[in-house]
């Protein structure tokens, strides 16, 4: 019965699958490629599961041991256990709340948007974001007024030396009630940056790291008429580099973090899924507040498809996480990521 089963396509199938696990694992210098196959690897998961009921009545018994033997895996790599057993978790008043945004809209926002409806809602003491224009930015002075400096119009220039015209990108503004007593900004190579501030909370200082990292260059040859493989080369070669990036950003945060003295935070758009290897190299040690205590699917990307979680808030041992949430709101191309957390 072995030939009723198209045995090439299912070994490619389950290569490309245990590519996307041991993405990880596998340093990008050399062997990027497997950063790709970890971006596939919900699709090529969702395939394999959905072959088995060809599989299993179909294929010779060690070939059905190794598929029984991928969905085990598949569930363990998949399925929420932990968000499965419904915890009831008390939030204490005083609980910080930081959300994580990739707020990137070429948009004006008007008086009544509903960013504002969110933002009154959930009540962040303090929001990462990251890529947001400036003129949008402003509105946000009507919600925390505490925040004067150090982030809209003229203390804008002098906290990141930046030209000022009104629809300028701004990189990583960290926008809080809490009091700002250091603020620095690390340009991190193309397409990346961090931003680090220490605040003042709960009478102790804190340390907030807002990055975003590098995301992929897509040039869409195949959208392009008598596209040829010229085209498709230089496609693989921008991913390459931009899979080499962000290895690179992801190094570089990570040093940073390693000697950091205070309590800290890491927020922000990593555009890196939970299978890649710069994803294990921010996390080891740290843990990812939505993985921990969150609630519901958790993708953040697309905003009004999710599929993909790249967007995250990650702490330290010395915090407590109580609640961590993704609300359903497209403004960009990104979902907010609200997380509830005490010293």
């Amino acid at each position: 019965m072995l030939h009723l089963l198209p045995v090439i396509p299912y070994a490619a199938l389950v290569a490309l699958f245990a590519g996307g696990c041991l993405a990880r694992h596998v340093r990008p210098r050399r062997w990027w490629g497997f950063q790709i196959a970890a971006v596939g690897l919900p699709f090529s998961a969702l395939a394999l599961a959905a072959l088995t009921p060809v599989v299993l009545p179909l294929a010779p018994d060690a070939l059905v041991g190794v598929h029984l033997a991928l969905l085990a895996l598949i569930a363990v790599r998949f399925v929420p256990w932990r968000r499965l057993v419904r915890r009831k978790r008390s939030v204490p008043a005083s609980a910080l709340t930081v959300m994580s945004f990739n707020a990137h809209t070429r948009r004006r926002l008007p008086r009544r948007h509903p960013l504002f409806d969110l933002l009154r809602r959930e009540r962040p003491d303090l929001i990462a974001l990251q890529e947001p224009v400036l003129a949008n930015l402003l509105p946000l002075a009507r919600i925390y007024p505490a925040s004067e400096p150090p982030f809209f119009a003229e203390p804008m220039r002098r906290h990141y030396d930046l030209p000022l015209p009104f629809d300028w990108l701004i990189p990583n503004p960290i926008v809080t009630r809490l009091e700002v007593l250091e603020l620095t900004r690390l340009p991190f190579g193309e397409g990346g940056g961090v931003t680090r501030a220490r605040v003042r909370w709960d009478g102790r200082e804190i340390a907030v790291y807002d990055a975003h990292l590098r995301s992929f260059t897509i040039a869409r040859p195949w959208r392009r008429r008598g596209g040829t493989p010229f085209a498709w080369r230089g496609q693989f070669r921008r991913l390459r580099e931009d899979v080499r990036s962000r290895a690179d950003q992801a190094d570089r945060l990570r040093t940073l973090l390693d000697a950091e003295t205070l309590p800290f935070l890491l927020c922000g758009d990593l555009n890196a899924t939970p299978h890649e290897w710069a994803y294990r190299r921010l996390a080891t040690g740290l843990r990812d507040a939505f993985a921990h205590a969150g609630r519901g699917w958790g993708a953040t990307y697309h905003a009004r498809r999710p599929l993909f979680r790249i967007d995250y808030v990650f702490v330290g041992p010395e915090w407590r996480i109580h609640t961590a949430h993704v609300p359903a709101f497209a403004l960009s191309d990104h979902r907010p990521v609200v997380v509830r957390l005490s010293l």
